[in-house]
């Protein structure tokens, strides 16, 4: 086999790998990014029907349904949290790969690992045109999540406080 022959072979594979870890990593981040909208509206769920359990029984039950219902939204809080770091992970990862297929003379039409900053400063250089701006565009909704669930479980923590105090 002559050089150049084993060269595009070696060349081929090397692409072919690339594109596979492209798609799995693109999976594995919408699979996170799925659970990282899931786990707030699960948990939210589960934390407001044993708050209303709760409402209807006894006292020394009622204890009891608030630190399962606080316990689980902070096993879920760090969850959360967990999916995210990964998902920023894969994005890395597939910035990584985006960049080796550049070397090898593959261009994306669409490099898909962007955050909200760099759209914002790739919109200021006029690099992207026509994308929505203002206040709602530039929040990052993770932020938000994250909030609220750290505002449920001070909540929740506050409504045992109460519970046992009276």
């Amino acid at each position: 086999m002559s050089n150049k022959l084993k060269e595009n072979c070696e060349s081929k594979h090397q692409i072919e790998t690339l594109l596979f870890q492209y798609g799995e990593c693109w999976s594995d981040v919408r699979q996170y990014d799925n659970l990282v909208w899931q786990i707030p509206s699960v948990t939210t769920i589960i934390v407001g029907a044993l708050v209303a359990l709760s409402s209807i029984t006894a006292l020394f039950i009622q204890i009891p349904l608030f630190i399962v219902a606080l316990v689980l939204n902070l096993v879920m809080t760090i969850a959360l949290h967990k999916h995210q770091f990964f998902r920023i992970y894969r994005f890395r990862e597939i910035t990584k790969i985006e960049k080796a297929l550049e070397k090898l003379g593959i261009t994306l039409i669409a490099k898909g690992a962007r955050s909200t900053t760099q759209i914002k400063d790739e919109t200021k250089k006029g690099i992207v045109k026509n994308i929505p701006q203002g206040w709602f565009y530039d929040r990052i909704a993770y932020n938000w999540i994250r909030r609220y669930m750290h505002l449920l479980t001070a909540m929740l923590s506050l409504g045992l406080i109460a519970i046992v105090v009276q």
